[in-house]
């Protein structure tokens, strides 16, 4: 469901993303939201209609968006997993990769499907440091994920390179320990003190998933978060 505000000044999107996220809202399946320059307005597209509840927090969050500025204190970037880019080396990458609409856990993100054992595929995606950038929070990138087995050769890895493309570590394992169950994996900020971060600089996150046949990964939209 499209909702549309009428803004004079183009709003901090990377606010509303967060504010949605931590709100009270039963309903959080926010599938994007932009600023339109050819009518002044904001719009903010769910998967589903709203609660008159839910409709009154938006609003809420909407009317106390700072105006976009380079200058606007970056607490938090969204890790919009839909809009990771899917990469496949050409051997072993027989998957299925869908969207992931979770109404009942409030999860958007990917769903990778085995069609034979073993078979691998990575997601790429490249965000923007906030200029201010003085480090990370305790707890830097947060990932919700869920599998439907555990055991043989399913896992997942998350790869953090640098603002100079340099990796950090050696990959961090993002595999979940319980199957069929929604759990934040975590990567702390001391985890990342090796790479280098630039404020205002393009860092990269790399996914990378094996899965066997007939076995599922779903990866839900994640958080950057910074001190």
């Amino acid at each position: 469901m499209l909702y549309e505000y009428v803004r004079a000044i183009c709003p901090h999107i990377p606010y509303i993303h967060e504010e949605v996220s931590s709100s009270v809202m039963t309903d959080k399946s926010i599938e994007w939201c932009r600023w339109d320059d050819l009518d002044d307005s904001l719009k903010v597209n769910f998967t589903n209609i709203l609660s008159g509840d839910d409709k009154t927090i938006l609003d809420g969050i909407v009317a106390t968006c700072p105006e976009y500025s380079d200058e606007v204190s970056e607490t938090c970037l969204c890790l919009r997993i839909s809009d990771f880019i899917e990469s496949l080396d050409g051997v072993n990458n027989n998957i299925d990769v869908d969207k992931l609409i979770n109404v009942e856990n409030s999860k958007i993100g990917k769903k990778v499907t085995g069609n034979a054992d073993n078979q691998d595929c990575d997601f790429d995606a490249l965000l923007l440091l906030p200029s201010n950038l003085t480090g990370f929070a305790t707890n830097a990138i947060e990932l919700d994920i869920r599998a439907s087995d555990i055991t043989g050769n399913n896992n997942m890895t998350m790869r953090v390179y640098g603002t100079n493309n340099v990796e950090v570590g050696s990959g961090f394992d993002m595999t979940p320990t319980s199957a069929n169950t929604w759990q934040t994996k975590v990567i702390t900020a001391s985890q990342l003190l090796a790479g280098t971060f630039t404020a205002g600089q393009m860092f990269r996150i790399r996914i990378h998933i094996i899965v066997d046949n007939a076995d599922m990964i779903d990866i839900s939209d994640g958080k950057v978060k910074f001190s």
